[in-house]
């Protein structure tokens, strides 16, 4: 289902967007190698050696490419029972933190410089046709897909019902009652571009890696893919954002700070999800950098996205030759 969201498109991204991509990856590359050396940082003209063969084999591909994409969200809708157990028309909280999908989708717009901006109005409008459509008994996983000519369709998939709520991840251990997901650690390091930034249909970082680790595993449990950047720095999961329970803030050290749910930052290139930015809001998590190297075997993973919520995971290392 169909419809022009407003006025026209450019034909390339911003220079804005650009030169904040650039800063972003020498930042991280940056980072990467002072730590290999330890001893002695880069030099200035190492740093500007660096940013050119970066802009010149990672980031100028990715905004000459020719290949069309669109922006995407996922958008969670329950129905709603009344007392005579008849389900009423959907409404603005069928949909699940439908004001943060809005507002992302117009960010993603601005950022990749697309003249284009959705109304609430206009985004209602469209799922609740589509939710009418599927059957608006039952739960529903409603893809929404723009493009750079402002034509938004919306897609539907009925899920599993959560009887325990969205938010079942952030109670104790003991007190869940979902399925534990199996997280397997990715044997390589993913590389930071806008398309993991952003959600769009730009994902065969992602399919590609979720193809070579997820093999095997626990029968019956649901599975994710931890991934981290090439400066060893955790970025989020494959399909939903991560938090790990730490002290807090990192830099006072493991004998002072707070224990909390901690999500890396985006300048480490995770995507900007809707959950994770609801959960940041409720102050159930706060953002810290993160490092591969501190992820133990076992541990409690706390996992995120817009069609789940927020649901508990367990890490499983496994070798590169596995």
């Amino acid at each position: 289902m169909a419809s022009s969201a407003l006025v026209s498109s450019s034909t390339s991204p911003q220079p804005r967007c650009y030169t904040i991509f650039v800063f972003f990856l020498i930042s991280t590359r940056t980072l990467e190698r002072n730590m290999a050396r330890k001893k002695s940082l880069m030099s200035a003209e190492e740093i500007q050696e660096m940013a050119n063969v970066i802009i010149e084999k990672e980031i100028q591909p990715l905004f000459d490419t020719k290949e069309p994409f669109q922006i995407i969200s996922a958008v969670r809708y329950d129905p709603i029972v009344n007392e005579e157990g008849i389900t009423i028309e959907p409404t603005e909280e069928c949909f699940f933190l439908i004001d943060r999908h809005c507002s992302r989708l117009n960010l993603s717009t601005s950022y990749f410089g697309w003249k284009v901006q959705v109304s609430k109005e206009l985004l209602m409008e469209k799922l609740i046709e589509s939710v009418k459509a599927a059957g608006e008994s039952q739960s529903l996983k409603c893809r929404v897909y723009l493009d750079e000519q402002g034509n938004l369709n919306v897609a539907t998939d009925v899920i599993p019902a959560k009887p325990f709520g969205l938010f079942e991840g952030l109670k104790p251990l003991d007190q869940y009652s979902s399925l534990l997901w199996d997280v397997v650690v990715s044997p390589e390091p993913i590389g930071i571009s806008p398309f993991t930034s952003f959600k769009t249909t730009n994902r065969g970082h992602y399919n590609k890696i979720r193809e070579a680790t997820l093999k095997g595993g626990p029968e019956g449990r649901p599975q994710e893919v931890l991934l981290y950047n090439t400066a060893g720095q955790v970025t989020e999961g494959s399909v939903t954002n991560v938090a790990f329970y730490r002290k807090f803030p990192s830099y006072v050290g493991p004998e002072k700070g707070t224990l909390k749910w901690i999500t890396p930052p985006l300048s480490t290139g995770p995507l900007c999800g809707v959950t994770r930015a609801e959960l940041l809001a409720r102050e159930d998590i706060v953002e810290d950098r993160l490092f591969l190297k501190d992820i133990k075997d076992g541990e409690d993973v706390l996992l995120m996205n817009g069609i789940q919520g927020v649901v508990r995971g367990k890490i499983r290392m496994v070798s590169k030759s596995a």
